[in-house]
């Protein structure tokens, strides 16, 4: 994804008091990404010219903080609330329901009591969510695997 078009960058060398340092969990990165989306349409409605530039460059930054993977995610609030979850769960799991004619099939992510699903996923693509979410577990929330259908059926 290309953001680079009429982007306006910061400047840095000038008046420094005017640059602020963010602190962000990289789970929501993709959830402010989104959000600067959504600023850039409303800009270019509003003949934000400038300010339209400048949202473009944040929504590329947004988009470099984001870890590989959550593009498989259904929304981009949801590895925020996978997240959120993850704080009070000791376990998270996931698991591909694949078709038997496809290499396609649902994700279904389980963190604690709550679940998020993917319904289109290929197993290469799984492993990405898998990795991505991985990323933002916090140590106290681990990976349970569940039992595959093979050993379900022993």
């Amino acid at each position: 994804m290309s953001f680079k078009k009429d982007e306006c960058a910061l400047d840095a060398e000038g008046n420094g008091a005017r640059i602020h340092t963010l602190e962000y969990d990289i789970a929501d990165a993709p959830m402010l990404r989104h959000a600067m989306s959504i600023a850039v349409a409303t800009a270019m409605i509003g003949g934000g010219g400038q300010s339209q530039a400048r949202l473009r460059y944040y929504q590329r930054k947004f988009a470099e903080l984001c870890p590989p993977g959550y593009q498989h995610l259904r929304r981009e609030e949801d590895l925020s609330e996978i997240a959120i979850a993850m704080n009070d769960a000791s376990d998270w799991s996931i698991e591909h329901k694949k078709r038997s004619w496809s290499d396609e099939g649902e994700a279904i992510i389980r963190v604690g009591h709550q679940t998020w699903s993917v319904w289109n996923i290929t197993t290469a693509h799984l492993e990405q969510l898998a990795s991505c979410i991985d990323t933002i577990s916090p140590l106290g929330c681990r990976r349970m695997d569940p039992p595959s259908s093979e050993q379900q059926q022993r």
